[in-house]
């Protein structure tokens, strides 16, 4: 019989990294790691270069406007430095082992906000580009602006040092088109001008003698620093917004378009608007390389260039960035924002692709491609609106997709290519199932389930042709699913679940659900199908009576999606709330919730025979959870049998009367019962004070176990049975205690305690004043009416006397 599963972990998150703000690729070949420091609103996110790895978020308020990094001498770590629109300019340090964020300074802005950062190639100054048209530079180690540079218009950016620390120049631009190159030595500087519009990318060559500006007016300019005049100007054809310069021989000799001429030493590479990713020569202008792939993005935002890892990082405007080698192709993408989660399908390993994957459609028209193991992604591109849906052929070698554009794209998962598109409604797909590697259902906001069969016609022409539709719903269908007997069951809007025969014929359809069906699945073992729906249930199904057998309540919530686990006894489903719930289906019972997500989790996945889950939704995040049930269990197994030994123990202590280890050893394993036991052997009430023998037991405590016998006075001072132990005990401490030791107890929950028993304490003690006043007035009637002492005296033979109160 299979073990149910109780328990599933964290095992990654991926988050958003970047949302499309600035971003910036560190470059400094001495540090162990080199990252990437992208904006996410009001965020900064610190991630791995090249795995995309999420290492740290920094909170910065408000929106971001600019990021840079400086490098740390001292232990080879770095300062990300990151501006936002409260004008606060934040340094914030990132140890050698990258393991945590240290603050190290706030800088305020002194007049409007930085747009631009950039820091001098010793790390000790940071230029800032304002938008209050002007130029500031701060000593960062000494913390106090070496230079208000004026002479700009409007926004100040971009900004750039020059490459040679012992040359203090800085190039800058402003919304007047001018390009202003500052000498740091004397605040002078000289304005260059060619560009009829602004201004958007600066970058000096390696060696420093040329400067090299774009423009949105498709212009890129070549300066001459010794004479400040423009060597030459090149026709761009579109806006380029990023430049860099390499030396050539930092290329393949393989990736040139155009050969260049013997005279070209450096070469200008640039990315802009409409696919315009190209390369120039330095020297002459000439168009070298050009960017023709119909799979490339057509928007490019920003082009960095790491010395240390010799690699290009493009960031597009899909939010994703792209790592390019020396032959300036893809060598891996990194999805900064993989925007809302829509689906999620699972692909087992083969002999093409040795990682379990994950296929990941959004609210894009490209599907994602996840590895689990190197966390990289491919992207399937030739959907022309948003994908809606994924399911792959049994056999793992063939993806269907569909999406807002009425088709159906079965892709060959060995080659990534589209092998064949397939129309047929006349609204988006939004379901698909396999039935074989040759035949698959589909079902799309048109109301109509579709069949489908890939045939060989006369000439070896593989195609899809449809074998049967039926209007199968009144309102959208949301969800397929095919049972191993080859019946298939789709769920609607109109809040029912319907059942088809492999040929389209109906035989039967589950009314129940109070609102539309999100999900459904058949039971890999059982004749029962589970339907997942918006009314906050999921309900189990027995298919030959079509009656429901099961109804898990989710708490009110909506359920978006649901899976079968461990040979159909358990299911697990995602849900509006943002969490992930295990159930029994024997006992109905939530067995465990996990929360790993922030919104909506519309996605989920169950991979290698449940031991992996894979959850993604609204927040944008991916979230992998791994089954620990035998881990789990094994340490509760571990747990209980250490915890049978120590109360063995303690059993042998209190035989032997070594209270002092027995109270700790009871403390410890947190029983209430035996500590006040114990604490009642301790105690002589027949002397005064009754504490005598407790305070050298006491005194021996450790700070957490005091901590624990405190919650434990706090209960038994609200019971009057055992508020007199309690009182003994607080007496105790409370006299014999230095103050010290309870403000090291310090904490929130500490202060909760320490006010239930003052509050209690109060209370007893206000009852014994009335049952005080009570004795003496009953005293004094008994005296004013001459009544003999002895006429409540008890017969003390068969009555144990009281002990007495104190009048004091």
């Amino acid at each position: 019989m299979a073990m149910l599963r109780t328990s599933y972990e964290l095992k990654k998150k991926i988050p958003p990294i970047w949302s499309g703000g600035p971003v910036c690729v560190s470059d400094w070949p001495g540090a162990p790691k080199q990252v990437i420091v992208a904006a996410t609103d009001s965020a900064v996110c610190v991630s791995d270069a090249l795995s995309g790895t999420m290492l740290h978020t920094i909170e910065m308020g408000s929106n971001v406007t600019s990021v840079t990094t400086r490098p740390l001498a001292h232990n080879g770590g770095y300062h990300v430095i990151s501006a936002s629109m409260n004008r606060r300019v934040l340094v914030t340090s990132l140890g050698s082992d990258f393991a945590s964020t240290t603050p190290v300074k706030a800088i305020k802005c002194p007049a409007g906000f930085v747009m631009s950062l950039c820091c001098d190639s010793t790390g000790t100054f940071l230029a800032m580009g304002t938008t209050v048209a002007k130029l500031l530079v701060i000593d960062i180690e000494k913390g106090y602006f070496t230079h208000n540079l004026t002479g700009h218009t409007g926004i100040v950016s971009p900004v750039v040092f020059h490459p040679d620390s012992s040359h203090p120049c800085v190039a800058a631009s402003s919304a007047d088109n001018i390009i202003r190159y500052w000498d740091l030595s004397n605040n002078t500087h000289i304005a260059m001008s060619t560009h009829q519009s602004t201004v958007v990318s600066l970058a000096f060559t390696p060696n420093g003698a040329y400067l090299v500006s774009s423009s949105i007016d498709n212009i890129i300019a070549i300066w001459n620093l010794r004479t400040t005049n423009p060597v030459a100007v090149i026709p761009s054809e579109n806006a380029i917004h990023s430049l860099t310069v390499l030396p050539k021989l930092w290329f393949d000799p393989t990736v040139w378009t155009s050969p260049p001429a013997k005279s070209c030493s450096q070469v200008i590479l640039g990315a802009g608007d409409q696919g315009g990713f190209k390369g120039w020569s330095l020297e002459d202008g000439q168009l070298l390389w050009s960017d023709v792939s119909p799979v490339v993005p057509p928007t490019y935002l920003a082009l960095r260039y790491s010395t240390a890892l010799e690699k290009l990082f493009l960031a597009t405007h899909e939010q994703d960035i792209i790592i390019l080698n020396k032959k300036l192709k893809p060598e891996s993408r990194l999805v900064g924002n993989r925007g809302e989660i829509i689906d999620l399908v699972w692909l087992n390993p083969t002999d093409y692709r040795p990682n379990d994957t994950v296929v990941v459609v959004t609210n894009t028209d490209k599907v994602q491609l996840l590895d689990l193991v190197t966390y990289q992604t491919t992207m399937l591109e030739g959907h022309t609106a948003v994908v809606m849906c994924a399911a792959v052929d049994p056999k793992g070698n063939s993806l269907a997709t569909g999406g807002k554009d009425n088709t159906i794209r079965v892709w060959d998962l060995h080659t990534l290519n589209c092998i064949h598109v397939v129309d047929g409604h006349t609204n988006a797909v939004t379901a698909i199932g396999w039935t074989s590697p040759i035949a698959f259902f589909s079902a799309s906001s048109d109301t109509t389930l579709k069949s489908w069969m890939i045939v060989k016609e006369k000439g070896g022409v593989v195609n899809v042709v449809t074998k049967g539709t039926v209007k199968a719903h009144d309102k959208d269908i949301n969800s397929i699913a095919i049972a191993p007997n080859g019946m298939v069951a789709t769920g609607s809007q109109d809040k029912s679940v319907k059942l088809w025969s492999s040929k389209l014929e109906p035989v039967g359809s589950l009314i129940g659900h109070k609102r539309g069906v999100w999900s459904v699945e058949f039971s890999p073992v059982d004749q029962v199908v589970a339907s997942a729906s918006a009314d906050g249930t999921i309900r189990i199904w027995a298919v030959s009576t079509r009656i429901c057998v099961r109804v898990l309540e989710h708490h009110g919530a909506p359920v978006l999606k649901s899976h079968f686990l461990t040979k159909g006894m358990q299911l697990i489903c995602s849900g509006n709330d943002g969490l992930l719930r295990l159930w029994s289906l024997k006992s109905t019972e939530c067995i465990a919730s996990y929360d790993g997500h922030t919104e909506k989790v519309w996605a989920l996945t169950v991979g290698g025979d449940g031991k992996t889950l894979v959850s993604g939704g609204a927040d944008a995040t991916i979230v992998i959870w791994n089954d620990n049930t035998e881990v789990v269990e094994r340490a509760k197994k571990e747990e209980e049998n250490a915890s049978i030994l120590k109360l063995q123990a303690l059993n042998n202590f209190l035989y032997t009367n070594q209270h002092i280890k027995a109270l700790e050893l009871s403390l410890e394993l947190n029983h209430k019962l035996k500590t006040l036991e114990i604490l009642e052997a301790i105690i002589d009430w027949e002397v005064f004070p009754c504490v005598e023998k407790l305070e050298a037991v006491l005194l021996q405590l450790s700070a957490p176990n005091l901590m624990k016998l405190l919650g434990f006075l706090r209960d038994w001072n609200t019971s009057a049975k055992r508020c007199d132990v309690a009182q003994a005990v607080l007496y105790c401490l409370l006299r014999w205690y230095d103050v010290n030791k309870f403000v090291g107890l310090a904490s929130p929950q500490a202060r909760l305690t320490i006010e239930a028993l003052i509050s209690y304490t109060e209370r007893h003690y206000n009852r014994m004043c009335l049952q005080q006043q009570s004795c003496c007035l009953l005293d004094y009637a008994l005296t004013t009416l001459g009544l003999p002492s002895d006429i409540l005296q008890v017969n003390t033979s068969t009555t144990p006397s009281a002990p007495k109160l104190s009048s004091s």
